[in-house]
């Protein structure tokens, strides 16, 4: 397979907006694709140039597009001089109240690459884009010179100098939708262990350069060795540290009133480029049979699939919530969690509840694609990969009933560690650590929670529910939580609702964590209320052993419904199996609602 580096830029940089105008507007696309850089040194991406190809098409033909409106650059067009030209030609053809829609797909690097991006002097917390022509030996010169780094025309489009404030103008009174599939830095808890992982990623971080860089200047130790427990800067000026009991609304505050984003990676993670080997050899599908970027291959299904033809049915929340949901499906070995902003707690201008290219206007009906649209593809039991070298284990999963052996394309994948036994997810995310081998009797537990989420998720999927968006502390810092640390989820609902929180710890064991009360179970949350779970200091949630993944659901059902009731039974119990038939009823009663409830499942991992 050909090279593969990915496209690294820090989407905080790039964002943000306050639109009133509703009257019709016009809908304004760029879309930008480097697939084969000018620089032979530069490892070239199969995915962009297919990207932006099938995006027009979607765009002209499912969501009212003029063609005569969409300007797209590929390769030896997209310069950073016809990319910046590119952006202002879109403010002087368009109007106060249009759509506009910016779109990337290409290599990019940030402060966060310790292999390139930090070495050229990024500014802490900016990312950037590589544009085609992009040069390194001018950029060689200038640290040779020990010239700051500056707006000036060398291939590397910097999101603070260059971006912002032309997004910035736009987002005055045009409503802006900007979306990057690139990644950020690379998540030091994820490890390309698993049978089958995408190995294109899009970060600019090749050897020769790097190593070139390397011969002139030593990046500074806090670019070059930054933890996830160091700051994170965002541009607002803010400094929003990972200990999340300090993340606030004014903290985590999405500094524009019309700018909604979608990134393909959070912080400390690499968004994959799907090859076209990798397409042939089985190991990965795409919509339409070629290379495309994870992500925007999970865009472009879920941009087919909602109802375009009635205006304002979608909002940007659900049209998110969408591509999430393809790509938790398609993408499973990708290793990287697609995020949105502005993030719910800070979404003042209630941007993620309007209207998809729609001038600004709330969202009115929810709708999506018929189901038979949406295939079946998860099967019953769990898939497991077992180490040739783990013989007992090997031979004990053969006879359990939730789980097969499939060494091919796995769920999961167990190998023998140091200590023990590490159970990893397809995409190289540590599950869970069993010291030792594992007894029968855990082992089992944990696999048959592990093969009820996988059935919990795929009916949840199907059964085209409406909106309840969550969010785990804030996207940008992505799924990892440390040894005592807070956590929280924030949720908003597009309908009226009662809660229920079911919490699948890394032991295999459920906790009804809401409702716990009558007084909770009869509490209703109106639609777009700001949820805050917990929702006050008085409860807290601190990170404590066994470390692993943990899997938070969230229902949200018609208030008064007898699902609450049996919510109350499943808490009573207290930590209950997947064999429960107090959990049985429940989930009985779940699939019983079908399109009268909303959920939303949040996966995150807790680590020492």
């Amino acid at each position: 397979m050909q090279g593969r580096v990915g496209r690294h830029l820090l989407a905080i940089l790039f964002l943000l907006g306050s639109l009133s105008t509703q009257a019709l507007a016009a809908k304004h696309a760029l879309l930008i694709g480097v697939s084969d850089y000018q620089d032979e040194r530069i490892d070239d991406l199969e995915g962009p140039r297919n990207d932006v190809t099938a995006l027009e098409e979607v765009l002209t033909n499912k969501w009212a597009f003029d063609k005569d409106r969409i300007t797209t650059l590929l390769d030896e067009d997209a310069t950073e001089s016809n990319i910046l030209s590119a952006i202002d030609e879109l403010y002087r053809a368009s109007a106060p109240g249009d759509d506009l829609l910016i779109y990337y797909s290409g290599h990019g690097t940030s402060a966060q690459d310790s292999t390139l991006g930090a070495k050229l002097h990024l500014p802490d917390g900016s990312g950037a884009l590589v544009s085609y022509d992009f040069d390194p030996e001018v950029h060689i010169a200038r640290l040779e010179q020990d010239k700051p780094l500056t707006a000036e025309e060398d291939g590397l489009i910097v999101g603070r100098f260059e971006l912002k404030p032309r997004f910035e103008k736009l987002n005055q009174d045009r409503q802006l939708l900007v979306i990057f599939d690139a990644c950020f830095s690379g998540n030091a808890v994820r490890e390309a262990s698993g049978r089958y992982v995408p190995t294109n990623k899009r970060l600019l971080s090749f050897t020769e350069i790097s190593d070139w860089l390397s011969g002139i200047v030593k990046a500074d130790d806090a670019n070059n060795t930054a933890e996830p427990s160091e700051s994170l800067q965002l541009e607002s000026g803010c400094e929003e540290c990972l200990d999340v009991e300090i993340v606030s609304a004014e903290v985590a505050a999405f500094d524009y009133d019309n700018l909604v984003y979608f990134g393909a990676a959070a912080e400390h993670q690499l968004a994959v480029d799907l090859s076209q080997s990798e397409i042939d050899a089985g190991l990965v599908s795409t919509i339409d049979g070629k290379p495309h970027g994870g992500f925007t291959d999970a865009l472009l299904r879920a941009l087919w699939t909602v109802d375009a033809e009635v205006p304002d049915t979608v909002s940007y929340g659900q049209l998110f919530s969408q591509v999430l949901d393809q790509f938790q499906s398609r993408c499973k070995s990708c290793g990287h969690i697609p995020i949105s902003l502005p993030v719910l707690s800070s979404d003042r201008h209630q941007l993620l509840n309007k209207a998809v290219f729609s001038s600004g206007v709330p969202a009115s009906n929810w709708a999506v694609a018929s189901a038979a649209q949406i295939p079946e593809i998860l099967t019953e039991q769990l898939s497991v990969a077992v180490a040739a070298d783990a013989p007992t284990l090997l031979a004990h999963i053969k006879n359990n009933p939730d789980a097969h052996v499939n060494q091919s394309s796995p769920d999961i994948v167990v190998e023998p560690s140091p200590t023990g036994y590490l159970v990893r997810s397809s995409d190289g995310s540590r599950l869970r650590h069993f010291e030792s081998e594992p007894s029968h009797r855990s082992f089992d537990r944990w696999l048959a929670a592990q093969r009820w989420l996988k059935n919990r998720r795929h009916r949840d999927r199907v059964q085209q529910k409406p909106l309840l968006h969550a969010e785990f502390r804030h996207p940008i810092l992505g799924n990892v939580a440390r040894t005592g640390e807070r956590v929280f989820f924030t949720m908003e609902s597009d309908s009226d609702i009662s809660l229920l929180m079911l919490l699948v710890d890394a032991d295999g064991a459920f906790h009804m964590l809401y409702p716990a009360t009558e007084e909770e179970a009869s509490r209703v949350y109106k639609a777009q209320q700001l949820i805050r779970f917990p929702a006050d200091n008085s409860v807290q949630f601190v990170v404590t052993p066994p470390w692993g993944a943990d899997n938070a659901l969230f229902y949200g059902v018609p208030p008064g419904d007898a699902v609450l009731e049996l919510a109350l039974n499943v808490s009573r119990k207290g930590p209950v199996s997947a064999d429960s038939s107090t959990l049985q009823e429940l989930e009985k009663a779940l699939d019983a609602l079908q399109s009268n409830g909303s959920v939303s499942h949040i996966r995150f991992l807790s680590v020492e």
